[in-house]
């Protein structure tokens, strides 16, 4: 069954084991391809059309052949997509066949052309039309789900799911399935890029949230708390929620915070599950204080910083960390929480592990811009050379102005103190240590090189101009 794909993964010997047979059999489906065996069975198939056991054996092979990418391209244009669907049709009632033409048309849909061209042939209603066909069928729900997922990494599909009550379909799947897992990871998969749709159009996260997709996402991750797909999928479904300002409050106060550190928690080996959850937290603390209080008092800091040191090898766990550590860090109190919890040195060596990735020193830099803004918690991240290590950031990612419009700010909240001056008013002065240490590391420069290398004009570097001028 398609939904239990994914469930666990080969390690060890058995990877390698896993490796070779898929090495095997990927040249026995490129030798049926040459042989043209694929072609005379869609001729059969088109032949044959009323013989359901005929369709059902054509999906099969479809099914195996496709599994090969090269051979999806070749499948598709030679008219596969079109029988499967007319087979789909003629046999409404048929189980098994059902489920089999979902699996092919999901195969068929890894690729944008052929998820076009599935598309408009009405694939998406034949997904839909099986699933409501077939509600007591597990097999045919996941499939069908995943099948769905594919696709809607269309544009074009999300906006097609987005009418009338069609994503109701698979959030009923998901309650009528709620114990198979399968069915679960597939249904939040589709729900996780159903809204994934453009800012402006939020048709389809609204739908979901009214609809009762975010509590589902949350039973299904409490109903299925092993299983490492349903956990990441889930997570992801609740991470592009709470892209949405007014979703992500729905997350956080239907219990999605302490399911997705309860996940990480049970998964922590797991990069698949940490990755999203951190992502989730990330989305869903956005610049919300009251939701950053809630995620901080839930254990929340301590929570990312044993992702990041667990996974301190894996520039997506760090990069999704670091961001929701930063997000978190709005107020002294939580500042110096995770500062107790080890939160400096685990991002400083983050960006010393990852110096080359400029996603992890973004979002490094900007957790400890946000903590340095605590005064105390400055000489912690000096003792971790973290200053060095954001010189370092700019020299390095010099081309890339998100990485130096951070670490100029980062370092300008630093360098320089603020205090109040006898007539009421703000006073600024340069910490002299800091402004030696940043020197040291060749900071000048990197600065410099920041300020004119962007649009004086732009506002994305003002504080490296404005550092420069003190340094």
């Amino acid at each position: 069954m398609a939904g239990g794909e994914g469930e666990t993964s080969p390690t060890g010997r058995w990877k390698d084991v896993a490796a070779s047979r898929r090495s095997a059999l990927e040249a026995k489906y490129k030798e049926m391809w040459e042989a043209g065996a694929v072609e005379a069975l869609i001729q059969q198939m088109e032949r044959w059309q009323d013989s359901v056991h005929l369709q059902e054996v054509g999906c099969q092979v479809l099914l195996v052949s496709s599994r090969l990418a090269e051979n999806q391209v070749n499948i598709v244009q030679a008219g596969a997509f079109k029988v499967v669907l007319a087979s789909m049709r003629a046999h409404k009632t048929a189980n098994l066949l059902q489920e089999k033409a979902c699996e092919v048309l999901g195969n068929f849909a890894q690729e944008e052309e052929n998820q076009v061209k599935v598309m408009e042939a009405g694939g998406v209603d034949e997904i839909l039309a099986a699933m409501l066909s077939h509600e007591e069928s597990a097999g045919v729900q996941a499939s069908a789900c995943r099948a769905l997922r594919k696709m809607l990494r269309m544009d074009k599909v999300r906006g097609f799911m987005a009418e009338g009550d069609r994503v109701e379909v698979v959030l009923r799947a998901m309650e009528r399935h709620a114990g198979i897992a399968g069915v679960q990871a597939e249904g939040c998969g589709a729900l996780k890029n159903a809204v994934l749709a453009k800012a402006e159009d939020k048709r389809m996260t609204v739908k979901v949230g009214e609809g009762g997709g975010i509590d589902r996402i949350i039973a299904a991750m409490l109903e299925h708390q092993d299983s490492e797909r349903v956990q990441g999928q889930a997570c992801a479904a609740l991470r592009n929620l709470s892209r949405d300002q007014a979703t992500r409050g729905q997350v956080a106060w239907a219990g999605g915070v302490d399911v997705i550190m309860r996940s990480m928690k049970r998964h922590e080996g797991s990069e698949y599950v940490e990755k999203r959850a951190c992502g989730a937290l990330s989305n869903i603390i956005g610049s919300d204080a009251q939701l950053a209080a809630h995620i901080a008092e839930a254990g929340g800091g301590r929570v990312l910083i044993d992702a990041i040191r667990r996974h301190i090898g894996s520039a997506d766990v760090v990069a999704q960390a670091c961001g929701a550590l930063g997000n978190l860090a709005l107020s002294n109190e939580t500042k110096v929480k995770i500062s107790q919890a080890g939160g400096v040195e685990a991002v400083a060596a983050a960006m010393h592990r990852h110096e080359d990735q400029a996603r992890v020193q973004e979002k490094a830099i900007m957790c400890l811009g946000n903590l340095s803004v605590c005064e105390e918690l400055q000489v912690k991240i000096v003792q971790a050379r973290g200053i060095e290590a954001i010189v370092t950031a700019m020299r390095r990612h010099a081309d890339n102005m998100a990485v130096q419009r951070v670490a100029s700010w980062s370092l300008y909240t630093m360098i320089v103190r603020k205090s109040k001056s006898m007539w009421g008013g703000t006073k600024k002065s340069v910490n002299l240590q800091y402004k030696d240490r940043l020197l040291g590391a060749g900071g000048r420069q990197a600065v410099k090189q920041a300020a004119d290398r962007f649009d004086r004009g732009s506002d994305e570097t003002w504080k490296a101009r404005k550092l420069l001028h003190l340094i």
